[in-house]
């Protein structure tokens, strides 16, 4: 899975590769240098993500700041668990 982070102008602002659901708690920190109105997208390719992972991820970002923009995914169920939340 790849985080990558943007200002509202879509500028870049960091990139995030290789990161896992449970890699989220740990980067909280991280995140927080980035907050103050940033967007996140994540790239899921072939990852199997429930509502229940998403709304954590979410919440992880909100708490800093970022508002999770965007979910691209080949895996079906990670495009629907992603629409049910409202991403």
């Amino acid at each position: 899975m790849k985080l990558i982070l943007e200002n509202k102008n879509k500028s870049l602002i960091k990139s995030f590769s290789q990161i896992y659901i449970k890699d989220f708690e740990e980067l909280k920190s991280e995140f927080k240098k980035f907050g103050n109105n940033s967007q996140a997208t994540i790239f899921a390719d072939n990852t199997h993500l429930k509502c229940n992972e998403l709304k954590r991820i979410r919440n992880i970002l909100e708490e800093v700041n970022i508002k999770l923009n965007l979910v691209y995914s080949s895996c079906r169920e990670t495009i629907l668990s992603a629409k049910s939340i409202k991403i």
